[in-house]
């Protein structure tokens, strides 16, 4: 079968398995449920977002996972109506960013006092200098860990730099 783009599979298939609890965004169990398609997922504090949706089957046990299965087998997927597919919009998941990113007054405050220049200070010591350079690389940064040697070499302005892949 190989690689195919979901839409083009259409009403061929019902159910969609996703057995992943290490996902982040689950972008491709939303698209299921915002198909219409049964969707099976584990039980698990990633996946907790889609319970909401009445064609969304979770299993914690193998014994769990076939009688959900079954059922996605035996039964047509529930009509979805537009309003219980809202979570799944844009501006949805962007309300729910701005809702959880928001801070209140008093813990600005508290922040301002002491936050901030924690803050300040990181991200000083990260973006300068040597010590910026190892304190990258030994966090992972990859290529951009040598950022101040790569700003302090003699590199003619004409020549483009790219980044060994190490």
């Amino acid at each position: 079968c190989g690689r195919k783009d979901h839409a083009a599979v259409g009403s061929d298939y019902k159910i969609f398995v996703n057995p992943s609890i290490t996902e982040v965004l689950c972008t491709t169990t939303a698209e299921s449920i915002a198909m219409g398609k049964w969707v099976i997922i584990p039980k698990h504090a990633s996946n907790e977002f889609f319970l909401q949706f009445p064609n969304c089957l979770q299993y914690s046990t193998k014994q769990e996972f076939v009688e959900a299965l079954h059922h996605a087998l035996q039964h047509p997927t529930p009509l979805q109506q537009d309003e219980l597919l809202r979570p799944l919009t844009w501006e949805a998941a962007t309300q729910r960013f701005l809702e959880v990113g928001c801070i209140a007054k008093r813990d600005a405050r508290r922040r301002g006092r002491i936050g901030f220049r924690l803050d300040e200070t990181m991200h000083y010591t990260l973006g300068h200098g040597r010590r910026g350079d190892v304190i990258r690389k030994v966090l992972g940064g990859g290529p951009v860990a040598n950022q101040h040697k790569y700003e302090t070499s003699d590199v003619p302005s004409d020549v483009i730099v790219v980044p060994s892949q190490c």
